[in-house]
């Protein structure tokens, strides 16, 4: 009976999710990311110099496509904040519809499936870069279809070409995202290789050559320009490879402890970056050092997802690792390539594309435990207790995420930044240098200007009232 009401449970879900990410949206955060500017200029550049097309490159190497998205958004609604942020606050909410979806078919119960994307909407990780104004959040779609696909193929009685269709979308257009997307493809066609080896099918084989086909068709046009502008296009993954630290190797070593903790644990204080130092709490035996750790996106003091859900992530992720092994193929090809062997990790950035399939082991670990009740009573008051922890944690992680994004620490740790206040003031000098051709055109040097124009004003002579009255 519940199985009728799916659509209206995608139309009310991508409604709460759109409403958590529209509101306010032009305002919080009070500061635009660096990324979100930089790709905003590199749009303006490519609409001054009609040379560029869409498959050519952003400024960090990325596909350009991404930067069109986004400045048709800005285009379209006025050329404001909040269009520069529409686009990922709208690829934000459909990944939250995709995600319910995946998890509709893990559980198979439309309770913990609805309540689990709710969880997942208001996640703090998720809902940054949902409304931040730059690409990530793209790839959460995409992988999350990617998941979706090869579930329904491998695992589940669903039409085959309704199977490979998800998978070639995810693979193909994941491609056309941030750099981690470049990865979706490998993921995707390790199932057909195991599969087909397991079975001897040259059945299975064919499906993933025509997968792999029709990718390199829709791929093609940014691969000719990853072939002809290759220091570029992977400049912005060699200035952060742990190759370029003088021991990578032991770069690598301390790598795979520190992301076990942070996408595994979800262990405070795991994301580091350059930005922020913060006293991460240590036993009293120990003495206290400052630790480098990132806080532009997450709260540092909590992980990834609310460790209140900690315990149903590992019992899925255990289980699905027997059960749906290719779904943690899929999560451990996508995320430790760029992970694993980048400095300053785990990066939230540089994770968030795997945020979906992360998730989906929860809702999995709860239908584990479910599934061990021996009556139906036992299974309804399981799924009571289950709807209010998953509430519980969605409460607490908006709160948390609204705490967090509005706190100065947090803006000071965006920075450079650009002010909302700023905002327009800022475009108009960007569209200006971009038509007289300059080049070097970044957001420390407007603040660096910012921070002139203040120091002229406190120091100007002043004319008192009482002088300007006589």
């Amino acid at each position: 009976m519940l199985r009728y009401r799916l659509p209206w449970l995608v139309a009310a879900l991508f409604t709460i999710a759109s409403a958590v990410r529209l509101i306010y949206l032009g305002d919080i955060p009070a500061n635009v990311n660096p990324d979100a500017c930089d790709t905003l200029v590199t749009y303006l550049r490519f609409k001054q110099n009609g040379l560029s097309h869409i498959f050519s490159l952003n400024w960090n190497g990325a596909p350009a496509l991404n930067a069109y998205l986004i400045g048709w958004s800005w285009e379209l609604f006025g050329q404001s904040v909040f269009g520069l942020r529409f686009m990922s606050a709208l690829i934000g909410a459909l990944t939250v519809v995709m995600a319910f979806l995946l998890f509709y078919i893990l559980t198979g119960s439309l309770v913990v499936a609805f309540f689990s994307g709710l969880s997942f909407s208001v996640n703090p990780w998720v809902l940054n870069f949902s409304r931040d104004g730059w690409e990530n959040i793209f790839g959460a779609f995409f992988l999350l279809m990617l998941a979706f696909g090869i579930l329904q193929r491998f695992y589940f009685n669903s039409s085959k070409r309704y199977a490979l269709l998800f998978i070639v979308l995810g693979a193909s257009f994941g491609f056309y995202c941030y750099h981690p997307g470049k990865f979706f493809i490998v993921a995707a066609m390790l199932p057909f290789l195991l599969e087909s080896a397991r079975q001897r099918s040259f059945r299975i084989l064919t499906e993933g050559l025509l997968v792999l086909a029709v990718f390199l068709i829709v791929a093609a046009p940014h691969l000719l320009v990853l072939g002809r502008e290759h220091l570029r296009a992977f400049h912005r993954i060699r200035a952060v490879s742990i190759y370029s630290t003088e021991n990578p190797l032991e770069a690598f070593k301390e790598n795979v402890l520190r992301n076990f903790r942070g996408f595994i644990l979800w262990a405070p204080y795991s994301f580091g970056d350059n930005r922020s130092i913060v006293l991460e709490p240590r036993p009293m035996a120990q003495a206290q050092r400052p630790r480098l750790v990132n806080v532009r996106y997450l709260p540092v003091d909590r992980g990834i997802v609310n460790r209140l859900l900690l315990p149903f992530f590992m019992i899925g992720l255990v289980v699905a690792a027997f059960r749906y092994s290719y779904l943690v193929l899929l999560l451990l090809f996508t995320l430790a390539p760029p992970e694993l062997f980048s400095t300053f990790s785990p990066d939230a950035a540089r994770g968030i594309h795997a945020a979906g399939v992360l998730y989906a082991f929860i809702p999995y670990g709860m239908t584990v435990l479910a599934s061990l009740s021996t009556s139906r009573v036992h299974r309804v008051v399981v799924h009571v207790i289950f709807v209010v922890v998953l509430l519980t944690a969605a409460v607490v992680d908006f709160m948390d995420y609204f705490k967090w994004i509005t706190s100065p620490l947090t803006l000071q740790a965006r920075r450079p930044a650009v002010l909302v206040t700023d905002f327009r003031r800022w475009g108009e000098s960007v569209k200006a240098k971009v038509a007289r051709g300059e080049v070097n055109i970044t957001v420390d040097a407007w603040e660096r200007a910012i921070l002139e124009e203040q120091e002229k004003s406190l120091h100007s002579p002043r004319v008192s009232l009482l002088n300007t009255t006589q």
